[in-house]
């Protein structure tokens, strides 16, 4: 099989992901570029991983070592990164072209995580035996992975809720569904 490659916006669980692919006996390489014409018709299969963008964002957040508080995140939400420009629904955008590429598998991470359904799926397109205690070996073991999953309720005010609406949150997230 020849290596195949995995996207995904930042915090979705890309690495996650590469490890699922490389449980089920698959080499992998992580490109975590936006979508573009020329990177959809390359040969190698694709599989990108979407997760709730919200929980997405406070994950980021943990990674930078910056306070989640509604504050923090009604800044994130209106300029994604201080070395880039546009709200996280803009940004988030510039990857949308590989939700509808027909030939990228598009991997839910809640599901990936929660039970071997997922990785069944995965190992079933990239026709592939699932490997017994694949699921068993996911958790840990890469350098983003953390015990406590990152949670956006504690966080998300009104004041949240309406800055998430006024970006056009609520769209994206649907966008993002798997």
């Amino acid at each position: 099989m020849t290596r195949v490659h995995l996207t995904g916006f930042p915090k979705h669980g890309n690495h996650a992901l590469a490890k699922a692919v490389q449980l089920l006996g698959v080499p992998c390489q992580v490109i975590h570029i936006p979508w573009s014409e020329e990177m959809a018709y390359r040969d190698a299969p694709r599989l990108m991983i979407v997760r709730d963008l919200r929980d997405a964002l406070v994950s980021w957040l943990r990674m930078k070592q910056l306070p989640v508080t509604p504050g923090m995140v009604m800044a994130r939400l209106r300029q994604w990164a201080d070395d880039e420009s546009g709200t996280l629904v803009e940004q988030l955008a510039r990857y949308e072209g590989w939700l509808d590429d027909p030939s990228t598998l598009k991997v839910s991470y809640e599901r990936l995580v929660a039970s071997r359904d997922e990785m069944g799926r995965m190992a079933d397109w990239l026709r592939v035996p699932y490997s017994p205690g694949a699921f068993e070996a996911l958790p840990g073991g890469t350098r983003t992975w953390n015990k406590k999953r990152s949670d956006h309720r504690p966080v998300w005010t009104p004041e949240v809720e309406q800055v998430w609406q006024e970006i056009g949150g609520p769209a994206a997230l649907e966008r993002w569904r798997v």
